[in-house]
């Protein structure tokens, strides 16, 4: 049961670090063209709401649904490593 504890950290780390890394660039850069974006997401907004559109709305429920996908993949994912390392001690143990 511990190998599949650290399976699924290793997994969880291992597309978390890059999302991080990710996410400070793009703070960085938003930082630094802050005045460009807000303009043109106005302008956008503007645009778009106009028509009836709530796009913010629409984005954070992409990131949720995605996110939890992603977190109910790696559960899964280690659920059933476990499984079969479970099912390949107890034939190991009956073979003996």
């Amino acid at each position: 049961m511990k190998k599949v504890q650290i399976t699924a950290t290793f997994w969880t780390l291992l597309i978390a670090i890059p999302f991080t890394a990710l996410a400070l660039m793009a703070s960085a850069y938003i930082s630094d063209h802050l005045i460009q974006i807000s303009t043109g997401l106005a302008l956008l907004g503007q645009k778009l709401v106009a028509l009836g559109f709530d796009v913010i709305m629409e984005a954070e429920l992409t990131g949720m649904v995605a996110g939890m996908l992603l977190i109910l993949a790696i559960t899964l994912a280690t659920y059933l490593l476990g499984k079969r390392e479970k099912e390949q001690s107890s034939t190991a143990y009956h073979k003996e």
